[in-house]
């Protein structure tokens, strides 16, 4: 087993070691990927635990102040999302969702674990939070020919004079439909700017009136008093002011008009997600770090301390995916890996997912994208609205009991009171007909014995909860995807669960 996970808990082989010494299981297998070589690669083992989830998909285990938006906490050294009812948040997102095919929206997707919709999602898909995105400094450039001549040649217009007040006006207009929307996780404002690419050389060759000249110039005569020689760290330094320059300008406009949602940034890339100056000067205006994760096998330690102590905020993956030869698909499209068969997709997801659950300045990843695109396997469903069975069961088993999986991986004290369908316990004098339920379900019992009645599904995220007063229920299921689901009643003293199964 790979040793990225800093647990201090010896994670043990699932050939080793049964199931019932360990909540969790992780092994490691060899993926051989087509013309780059082997990756070891840790997956998880069957997970028989069930988190249990409020309406906006935080974990019920544990609540701090509610804010009635999203927002981010540090609780022992491990950061988390708060949802807008103070229950802890881990993002599983998915970018680009989109209606059609017979998929039941938003149902189906919790079904498999994803709790958020991630960008390009259609934003009239309710009950999952999602994330509005902006093109500000993208969109400013194509306010005139000459900016877009600027950014064409990665001379960013951050120190154009109109810039503030653009961004001014814009953030005003962009936020307006979401300020009082508790469903929006936060806010990106733009995507993939190539700061890697900005360069003081390139500013110090404009005329001496334009502002990103004037710009340049007084950065280096402040430095040294002379505008050359230009060394490697003045490029660098004046990299970061520039990135500093466009984050704390959109920043304080978001902030201005909506101090209620989260800042997720522009999605950074490349490696611009490995170098400490950028990173240290965009996370100073923001409240998390948006990640595109491409090129690397896996998040090491190493880059997620990087994030998190150079960023100095919580990170979250905001894209990653994986392509397989067996869809029949040509694949030339995109940066994701390419690899063999499904399953190694999944086992992929799963190295990914454990990598990221187990530091604590991760807050959640979106997987890029709900359906293939451009003849590219990208997506968990295939163009014909069919999923890939093997990935999303993958995404389904990590997403179960999220909460407990992250506490075990980063040596924490599990919090035990989460209902198992394994072993769920039958409630005394309880009847339920029929069951397997297709249309209805007709549930018996003792008036003193359930107060209120809640149904989970497999993913944990509570269904219905209603209270009781008599001793017949029946409940219309007839609109729930098919699957297992928990049965909690909530009585005097200890809470009971019980297995119902819909088709």
């Amino acid at each position: 087993m790979k040793n990225h996970l800093f647990s201090g808990i010896l994670l043990f082989f699932s050939i080793l070691i049964s199931a019932q010494t360990e909540p969790f299981q992780i092994g490691t297998r060899n993926i051989a990927v087509p013309k780059k070589g082997t990756y070891a690669t840790d997956t998880l083992g069957p997970v028989s635990s069930l988190a249990q989830l409020g309406t906006y998909g935080g974990c019920l285990d544990q609540k701090v102040e509610a804010s009635g938006y999203y927002y981010t906490k540090q609780i022992d050294g491990t950061w988390y999302m708060v949802d807008p009812e103070g229950y802890l948040f881990y993002t599983v997102g998915i970018t680009s969702v989109e209606k059609g095919g017979g998929i039941n929206l938003p149902a189906d997707l919790k079904q498999w674990g994803i709790n958020a919709l991630g960008n390009w999602s259609d934003e009239s898909i309710t009950g999952l939070p999602f994330c509005p995105r902006f093109t500000f400094l993208q969109g400013f450039k194509n306010t005139s020919t000459y900016r877009k001549e600027l950014f064409n040649e990665d001379i960013f217009p951050v120190f154009d004079p109109g810039f503030e007040s653009w961004v001014d006006a814009q953030a005003k207009a962009f936020v307006a439909p979401y300020v009082t929307n508790p469903w929006v996780l936060g806010y990106h404002t733009d995507n993939e700017l190539r700061f890697h690419y900005v360069d003081i050389s390139k500013f110090l060759t404009l005329p001496e009136t334009d502002a990103h000249y004037i710009a340049a110039k007084n950065f280096m005569l402040d430095r040294k008093g002379a505008i050359s020689p230009i060394t490697d760290t003045d490029i660098e330094d004046f990299r970061a002011f520039v990135a500093e320059t466009y984050m704390a300008t959109v920043n304080t406009a978001l902030k201005k008009y909506d101090p209620n949602h989260l800042n997720i940034g522009c999605r950074i890339h490349s490696s611009v997600k490995f170098d400490a100056k950028l990173l240290n000067a965009l996370g100073k205006h923001l409240d998390v770090m948006s990640i595109n994760f491409y090129g690397k096998w896996e998040p090491t330690k190493e880059y997620m301390d990087l994030w998190l102590d150079d960023g100095g905020k919580p990170f979250l993956i905001t894209e990653f995916y994986t392509k397989a030869e067996d869809s029949g698909l040509g694949n030339d499209d995109g940066a994701g890996w390419l690899v063999s068969t499904q399953q190694d997709r999944a086992d992929h997801f799963d190295n990914m997912a454990l990598s990221l659950l187990g530091h604590p300045g991760s807050v959640g990843w979106t997987w890029f994208r709900y359906t293939d695109k451009n003849d590219a396997n990208k997506g968990i469903l295939n163009d014909n609205y069919q999923y890939y069975m093997t990935l999303v069961e993958s995404m389904q088993n990590v997403s179960k009991d999220i909460y407990n999986l992250r506490r075990f991986l980063l040596g924490q004290e599990l919090i035990l009171s989460n209902a198992s369908l394994e072993n769920a316990t039958q409630v005394k004098g309880l009847m339920i007909y029929p069951n397997p339920a297709t249309e209805t379900l007709s549930l018996f019992f003792p008036n003193e014995h359930c107060h209120v009645l809640e149904l989970f599904n497999a993913s944990g995220h509570r269904m219905l909860s209603q209270p009781v007063s008599s001793e017949k229920l029946i409940l219309n299921v007839s609109d729930f995807p098919q699957g297992i689901y928990l049965l909690r009643c909530v009585g005097e003293g200890k809470d009971l669960y019980e297995k119902v199964f819909i088709h």
